[in-house]
């Protein structure tokens, strides 16, 4: 749990997009096309301890949870989730219309 803190203490920065803001979605630490975006914060709590522990099942386990929403979708950060995660509405594509819960580093400014 220690590490899934300090994982999360360094997403929160300068460039973090705020409450009400809009940005679109990045996924920094991998090249892919798609950012997971979790139904719930639950969900997306067991995707940070997974990746914190290292563990690959629980990691895929956890994206069943998610929408893969393509990278440079426009968000609105509608809220906060606890320490680096936000609550995020999908402005566009297929999702578009539907919240969802991400790592607070994942929404950068347009």
């Amino acid at each position: 749990m220690l590490a899934a803190v300090i994982f999360l203490a360094g997403c929160a920065g300068s460039s973090t997009v705020s409450i009400g803001a809009e940005g679109v979605l990045d996924y920094p630490e991998a090249d892919v096309d798609n950012v997971p975006v979790f139904a719930t914060v639950e969900a997306l709590n067991k995707f940070v301890d997974a990746m914190a522990a290292n563990d690959k099942y629980g990691y895929r386990e956890a994206l069943v949870g998610a929408y893969a929403v393509s990278e440079g979708t426009r968000v609105q950060v509608i809220g906060s989730a606890g320490l680096g995660k936000r609550q995020v509405r999908i402005l566009e594509g297929r999702y578009a219309g539907t919240a969802g819960f991400v790592i607070t580093e994942w929404v950068r400014k347009r």
